[in-house]
C-alpha cells in the first residue's frame, strides 16, 4: 500500500472496532511502517481499552522467517476513546 510505497511516511491509523481478539486489526491499522491508536474506555480512570476497540495479536509473515500465529502486537498506543468531555464556546452572550 501507500505506506510501503513511501518508508519516510508514518502512517496514524486506528485499530478498529472489532473488539479484542486474535486478528481483530486490520488494515490499514496491521500493515507495516505506521502507528495504529486503539481507544481506552471511561471506567472512570480511562485505564482499559474500550469494549469495541480492537487489539490482540494478529498473525505475521514475512519472506525470510516464514509465517506465525498470532505473532505480532499491532496497537502501539491507546488514547481516551469514549464518553469525551471537552470544552465548548458559545460566543459572548453563550448563544450559538
Amino acid at each position: 500500500g501507500l505506506a510501503n510505497a513511501n518508508p519516510r511516511t508514518l502512517f496514524v491509523n486506528s485499530a478498529g472496532n472489532l473488539g479484542a481478539g486474535p486478528d481483530q486489526v486490520g488494515a490499514p491499522g496491521a500493515g507495516y511502517n505506521d502507528l495504529t491508536v486503539a481507544a481506552l474506555g471511561a471506567n472512570p480512570t480511562y485505564n482499559l481499552p474500550s469494549s469495541f476497540s480492537s487489539g490482540g495479536p494478529n498473525d505475521y509473515a514475512d519472506p525470510f522467517n516464514g509465517a506465525f500465529d498470532n505473532a505480532r502486537q499491532v496497537v502501539d498506543i491507546a488514547a481516551p476513546g469514549q464518553q469525551l468531555s471537552l470544552a465548548y464556546y458559545g460566543g459572548e452572550t453563550g448563544g450559538t
